[in-house]
């Protein structure tokens, strides 16, 4: 899978107005994603965001989807190559 966009928080979009709304849902599970942080019971997910290009199978179609952080885990365990990873040193970094 080629990702032009990844951001913090899967089956292809199935409409638009699905993204436009506060409740998101898992595309693996579809479970509920909790966006608004009332307690310990916040959820963080993977937003993955495609724009296919010209010469693909999808020509100038956008594909989104969420994942929740259980799915991802489980996810990446099937790559072949393991994802790179960076440990963030500084929380609010780039931020004036």
């Amino acid at each position: 899978m080629s990702l032009d966009y990844i951001e913090g928080g899967a089956i292809v979009c199935e409409g638009a107005n699905r993204f436009e709304t506060n409740i998101k849902r898992c595309n693996c599970c579809g479970k509920e994603i909790d966006l608004i942080s009332k307690s310990a019971g916040h959820s963080d997910f993977l937003l993955v965001k495609k724009e296919w290009g010209y010469f693909s199978n999808k020509d100038l179609i956008e594909h989104r989807f969420n994942i929740c952080e259980e799915c991802y885990d489980k996810w990446i365990e099937t790559f072949k190559l393991p994802i790179e990873e960076f440990v963030m040193s500084e929380l609010f970094k780039g931020i004036v």
